[in-house]
């Protein structure tokens, strides 16, 4: 075993913790080394002296800038631009496809389930037209894209709800209650972290529905699973907080993060979420501000809730249906398409159930996969495009 005091404060690329085939026929000697530094490289990770990363013999002194190193690197870029592109996409494509039937019941889709893209309806707008939840999720992208600051997200987020920032169309609309009131808060001069709702009745979606960038960033900083990390899980809770501050509200977006980092890989779908949950449920068990909320999230740990039939599924505006409604839609399809339409005609509030849905079936299927005729009709799609491409480059 190498002398960890003699690991100088350089950037190394641990090879395995990328790829797990990206030192076939050179790693024959792998040790577990437990870093004494902590680096930021060219994407962003950083080398924590809490947890042991595995690294091998022949790659453990490849700085970022030998060539193959590289060229890895440039894959590994490839892959996350990929995922944010689908996944943010996706999320805005299926907030479009419920958004004219929101709040309807499900009754209404048994003879006349939608199929394609409509417009009009709730909102009385435009086929394509999306609504908070891709505006939100927009702040947070741009705002992340310059690294992490709590108080240039809730920037972004007042410019969106006051200012139209972020809009299809100049203009906010459909708004949660405990959204435009910790934003509210924000602009009347209220402490940055005591803005967020902290009440039982505050664990609506508006915080989920808006958490996917997270997970690419989080992804581009330690370039590896983050499951067991407590300062990437304060992160995803800090970020929730600004507007959700209740304990379920952070799981559930602690929950989805989980989930959207394991699937950037594109590792198997449903292996990938069961294993996203049953970390989630053991980080979340083993910490004494959270445990108690965990019985909330029951549904979720047991297999058998994938099985369960649709009329067991609720679909309302409540964080626990929402998560429970996007992971059941994504476990029980086979394709970004009827993904998201199986999360639309379950009713209720089907824009973010289905935004919620999108996000994790684009971050999986990618881009391509969504179908090219919902993507045309998105307003701004050049202007996401380029969000998409700006982050964490």
């Amino acid at each position: 075993m190498m002398n960890e005091d003699k690991i100088s404060p350089k950037i190394y690329f641990p090879c395995l913790m990328l790829k797990r085939d990206m030192c076939e026929g050179e790693c024959y000697d792998v040790q577990m080394v437990r870093a004494k530094f902590i680096k930021k490289s060219r994407l962003g990770f950083k080398l924590d002296r809490k947890v042991a990363y595995n690294m091998c013999e022949p790659c453990e002194y490849n700085q970022l800038h030998s060539p193959e190193v590289s060229k890895r690197h440039k894959r590994y870029d490839k892959v996350l631009s990929k995922s944010i592109l689908g996944g943010v996409i996706g999320l805005c494509v299926g907030d479009a496809l419920g958004l004219p039937v929101q709040f309807e019941r499900r009754e209404r889709f048994l003879n006349a389930p939608v199929t394609d893209m409509t417009g009009y309806g709730t909102f009385n707008l435009p086929p394509g037209s999306w609504s908070d939840d891709t505006s939100m999720t927009l702040c947070l992208l741009d705002s992340l894209s310059n690294g992490l600051d709590y108080n240039d997200i809730m920037k972004k987020f007042a410019s969106w709800l006051v200012n139209g920032e972020y809009t299809p169309y100049g203009k906010a609309y459909d708004i949660g209650g405990t959204t435009r009131a910790s934003i509210f808060k924000y602009v009347n001069g209220i402490e940055l972290m005591k803005c967020g709702g902290t009440n039982e009745n505050d664990n609506g979606n508006g915080s989920l529905m808006r958490t996917l960038p997270i997970a690419f960033y989080l992804h581009s900083k330690y370039s590896s699973r983050f499951s067991d990390n407590d300062e990437a899980f304060d992160i995803i809770h800090n970020v929730s907080a600004l507007t959700h501050a209740h304990e379920r509200s952070m799981i559930a977006c602690g929950i989805y993060c989980t989930l959207a980092e394991l699937l950037i890989n594109e590792n198997h779908l449903k292996d990938s979420i069961k294993l996203g949950l049953s970390t989630s449920i053991r980080y979340y068990l083993s910490k004494n501000e959270f445990s108690n909320e965990c019985r909330y999230y029951n549904r979720l740990f047991d297999d058998s809730f994938f099985d369960l039939p649709e009329s067991e599924i609720k679909s309302s505006g409540y964080v626990v249906d929402t998560l429970e409604a996007a992971i059941w839609c994504l476990m029980n399809s086979d394709s970004y398409e009827k993904c998201v339409l199986r999360a639309v005609n379950l009713g209720g509030d089907t824009d973010t159930i289905a935004a919620v849905a999108g996000g994790l079936a684009g971050t999986y299927y990618g881009f391509d996969a969504i179908p090219k005729k919902w993507v045309d009709q998105i307003p701004q799609l050049d202007y996401i495009k380029e969000l998409c491409k700006n982050c964490f480059s």
